[in-house]
């Protein structure tokens, strides 16, 4: 009886630039309504985020990509000077498989902007299930959502 085929792992990497065209179509897909015309679960007419912007996150921030096989499953986006995480995005299809959280893991933010009136519900009792506490609430300067701000508390080092 011959092997059976296997499922790839997820593989985690940093973005290069050569990954913007599928990283913009990802992020197109999930997040700018055409994915929810598809009626794919998962899928928002939530933003836009152009070319750009995606360009600028690659060359500037850290961005870390999660593959499964030759299929791009999860984006985010952590500022290098600040330590917050801007963006965390996983395919619909690949939700509740800890590729959110591995992310979180491997990216260490300091802090989390959490989008509350997200189409697909609010993210913030997720990052708080992982040790993220409410810092504050702030307004966005291009819409009138709210975005809670999170951070993880530091704990002390002991001394010997």
């Amino acid at each position: 009886m011959p092997p059976r085929p296997t499922n790839p792992p997820i593989h985690y990497r940093p973005a290069t630039r050569a990954d913007a065209p599928q990283i913009a179509a990802f992020v197109d897909y999930w997040l700018s309504g055409r994915g929810l015309r598809l009626a794919d679960p998962g899928a928002v007419d939530d933003c836009f985020i152009p070319r750009h912007q995606i360009l600028d996150y690659i060359n500037r921030q850290h961005t870390l990509l999660a593959w499964h096989g030759p299929n791009l499953v999860a984006w985010a986006v952590l500022n290098r000077r600040n330590r917050c995480l801007l963006h965390l995005l996983v395919h619909g299809q690949y939700r509740r498989r800890g590729i959110a959280t591995h992310m979180i893991h491997l990216l260490q933010p300091d802090t989390i902007r959490s989008k509350r009136d997200q189409a697909t519900g609010n993210p913030s009792p997720f990052y708080k299930r992982l040790g993220y506490a409410l810092l504050a609430k702030v307004h966005s300067k291009y819409h009138n959502p709210t975005i809670d701000l999170l951070t993880r508390p530091h704990h002390p080092t002991p001394q010997p």
